[in-house]
């Protein structure tokens, strides 16, 4: 772990000039695995590699959510290369756009992908480059993540497993300028990583509870967040699940006097058949995410948008009042919204993209680019960084890394909020902290064999390994 003050002001542009240098010779492909804690800097880091290049290298700069790709400029898997889990074993067998002057590939978040998807990039370049057989076509390749935050697990095993990481080099970041300036806050977070709790711990996690009843834990969170004002954009409540997300909106929004509430999905699928004497029908996406809208409620844009008319641009994370729900065959399919800066309400209507012809009918995905910003779960969350968060802690226990996740998106320790905690023993503690095991052990193996970037500022810095030392052991 990073000893005090957990910045070193050399490391980051020392990495950078060491990566920079590595990507004029292409003849040698860098493969460089960066690894740091939340609020080490790893955006910050792609998005100056990518204006210190200024274009003169082809990149191709890919991650699995949304959220990653808004905050580097990058795109999902799906979004440039039409790849998901359902499609990924015929994306090899079909004809691919050849990259000749791709020199390098970034692979963001990457504890977000999976081996089985790294592992059809690798081929899916090759293939693109012309150069089959060769790790990823022989273009440089970095991957950069955090492996104690939230993992994605396919056909039972998470990425840190993939074999691949043995051709890396690997550089651990050791700098945190997120908490920079709270050094017990930064403290204790380096110990939640790795699952490490102590009566102090215990005492300052009490005094962040909101609820001391279990009964009324929604209600007793909801009062709070309106009363305290939170800002949609940037504070938001953490919950395992979407249906727990839901309810928390809900709850906060009959706090606001906004009692008449409709969930509808932010993505349907609209199907237009050929013939005119044929209705137009509806019908739902796997797991999709939903948008609560009523009447005075707000909700955020979460990507740049026109209204219908075409004369109005909205952008990204811009907060609008509902002010009209437009039903279609019982789909919410346009809402109208007032908007600071405009004297009337603007109206928007679900978005057509991916159609796809077939033999009788089109069909095509219908999006809100809408948010609700009052509730999410933690994998939504995880790649910002927000101005206050409340974990859900009311059940006793969470799913691994889900904490220190929702932890490390705050600065400071006032800026973060649990909802009621069940029991403050340590032990009990230890349940809702609950690291990634898995991840803590393997990357022991990484700094013990693996080759590591090594930076001239390293020796004023110490980084120790994550095994406690240094650190209060849990009572």
């Amino acid at each position: 772990m990073p000893t005090p003050p957990f910045t070193n002001p050399k490391e980051p542009e020392e990495l950078l000039d060491y990566v920079f240098k590595r990507l004029q010779y292409p003849k040698i492909p860098l493969r460089l695995l960066v690894v740091g804690r939340a609020g080490s800097g790893k955006s910050t880091f792609i998005r100056r590699l990518l204006k210190r290049l200024g274009g003169t290298l082809e990149v191709m700069n890919l991650t699995t959510r949304n959220t990653a790709a808004n905050e580097t400029g990058g795109q999902t898997v799906f979004k440039k290369l039409h790849i998901d889990y359902q499609n990924i074993e015929k994306v090899l067998e079909t004809e691919c756009k050849f990259y000749p002057r791709l020199g390098l590939v970034i692979l963001d978040e990457i504890s977000l992908f999976y081996g089985a998807l790294v592992d059809l990039l690798d081929k899916l370049i090759a293939k693109m480059k012309d150069a089959i057989g060769e790790m990823f076509g022989n273009v440089h390749i970095i991957m950069v993540g955090d492996f104690l935050q939230l993992a994605d697990k396919k056909d039972g095993a998470y990425m840190y497993d993939w074999d691949g990481f043995r051709e890396f080099e690997i550089r651990f970041l050791s700098t945190n300028f997120r908490q920079a300036r709270d050094t017990d806050f930064c403290q204790r977070l380096d110990r939640w990583a790795v699952g490490l709790v102590n009566d102090d711990d215990a005492n300052f996690l009490e005094e962040r509870c909101v609820a001391n009843n279990p009964y009324t834990v929604q209600e007793d969170v909801a009062a709070f967040y309106n009363n305290q004002k939170w800002d949609p954009v940037d504070s938001i409540i953490l919950t395992s699940s979407n249906k727990d997300a839901i309810n928390f909106t809900r709850k906060v929004l009959n706090g606001q006097g906004i009692h008449h509430l409709i969930e509808t999905d932010v993505a349907i699928i609209k199907i237009v058949p050929d013939s005119p004497k044929q209705l137009i029908t509806f019908r739902p996406v796997e797991k999709p995410s939903v948008l609560v809208v009523g009447i005075k409620a707000q909700i955020i844009f979460t990507k740049d948008t026109f209204e219908q008319t075409g004369t109005h641009k909205i952008d990204r994370g811009t907060i609008g009042e509902i002010s009209k729900i437009t039903i279609v065959r019982n789909q919410i399919w346009a809402i109208s919204l007032i908007i600071k800066g405009y004297n009337h309400p603007l109206t928007f209507q679900r978005i057509l993209v991916k159609t796809k012809k077939t033999k009788h009918e089109t069909e095509s995905l219908a999006v809100f680019n809408f948010r609700n910003g009052i509730a999410t779960t933690f994998n939504q969350a995880q790649g910002r960084t927000l101005k206050r968060v409340m974990i859900d802690t009311s059940r006793g226990d969470l799913y691994p890394a889900q904490f220190y996740t929702g932890a490390s998106r705050v600065c400071n320790a006032d800026a973060l909020h649990l909802t009621h905690l069940p029991s403050y023993e340590t032990k009990a503690l230890q349940l809702v902290i609950n690291p990634d095991k898995g991840a803590i052990d393997e990357i022991k193996k990484w700094k013990a064999n693996f080759d590591l970037v090594r930076l001239p500022s390293d020796v004023a810095n110490v980084d120790h390994d994550d095994d406690g030392e240094n650190t209060p052991k849990p009572e």
